[in-house]
């Protein structure tokens, strides 16, 4: 057997082996062969796409949000869309050291299919001053296995400054196989425990409206900087209700609406205050906040320390 079919045979050995551990954000990257281990690693990453749909469902309808562990996966680029700053969670889910990745192009993380396309559309998709969009990205791991991720483009503006940079985001629940852990500790599925305390009826039961919920939380994430509209109104946005909206959010996501966008905007905040020399004034803007005042009280009353001592 050559060289190529063993390291083909070693990326479906590292992919098995992930899933396993309930690490369904991965990919074997595919080759111009044709043959069983070609077929073999279009099952497995099939297989792993489903898992991950399946379990996102799992989480969403028995998992409170609150409870679940999170990916918080940033980068920082310049104007040349060079990496400036990478978080933690990069180095922890995709392998790499900071000194990895530290001024070098963003282009060296991407697949080849997104590598074209970020060369062709890059700079000119994201260099408007709103430009704050929701892209599906193929992220490469220390060893080139693909990885497929949903995040959020943002361009930072310094006042006074021709210089700019962006801000990549990726934030999603990290998915264990919960099912399997129930069984292991000898106890019940989540599911079928029977809750002692009063709920609101479970609003979730069709798959319409947690699609729906889906595209509001993602709507409030791209829209921090701007006024949330009352439920009502949000709600006749998306095509439902106000009940569905409010009981359905919290079921989902185990948090109201407004207290998710507070919660996100402060998020957002304490990113820009560590990782950006941008006024304060203008950061409290970018989150939202007319007042940057209100943005202080809020974010002492989340992070227990003023916008100035974060920083």
């Amino acid at each position: 057997m050559g060289t190529k079919d063993n390291k083909r045979l070693k990326s479906i050995s590292s992919a098995l082996f992930a899933i396993a551990q309930g690490k369904f954000n991965m990919r074997i990257p595919r080759t111009k062969e044709d043959d069983v281990i070609e077929s073999i690693i279009v099952l497995v990453n099939m297989m792993a796409e489903e898992m991950r749909e399946t379990l996102q469902l799992y989480s969403e309808l028995h998992i409170q949000t609150e409870h679940q562990e999170h990916l918080y996966i940033v980068f920082i680029l310049d104007k040349s869309l060079n990496i400036q700053y990478v978080s933690s969670d990069v180095m922890t889910e995709l392998g790499y050291k900071a000194e990895d990745l530290i001024h070098k192009p963003f282009l060296i993380l991407l697949s080849k299919t997104h590598n074209d396309l970020w060369r062709t559309k890059g700079n000119k998709l994201l260099y408007p001053m709103k430009y704050n969009k929701r892209h599906s990205l193929i992220l490469l791991d220390k060893n080139r296995t693909e990885r497929p991720y949903y995040c959020i483009i943002t361009p930072l503006f310094s006042t006074g400054s021709q210089n700019q940079n962006f801000m990549v985001s990726i934030y999603e629940p990290i998915l264990q196989a919960r099912m399997l852990e129930d069984k292991a500790t000898h106890k019940r599925p989540a599911i079928y425990r029977k809750q002692k305390s009063y709920k609101p009826p479970n609003v979730l039961t069709n798959v319409k409206d947690r699609k729906l919920l889906r595209a509001i939380y993602q709507y409030i994430i791209e829209n921090l900087e701007k006024p949330l509209p009352h439920l009502p109104e949000l709600a006749n946005k998306f095509g439902t209700n106000e009940f569905k909206l409010k009981y359905g959010f919290k079921q989902m996501y185990g948090i109201t609406v407004f207290r998710f966008l507070k919660k996100e905007r402060i998020k957002k905040g304490k990113l820009l205050l560590e990782n950006t020399s941008l006024p304060i004034k203008t950061i409290a803007e970018m989150c939202g906040y007319s007042n940057p005042s209100h943005f202080s009280k809020d974010f002492r009353a989340a992070i227990g320390v003023s916008p100035r001592r974060s920083r």
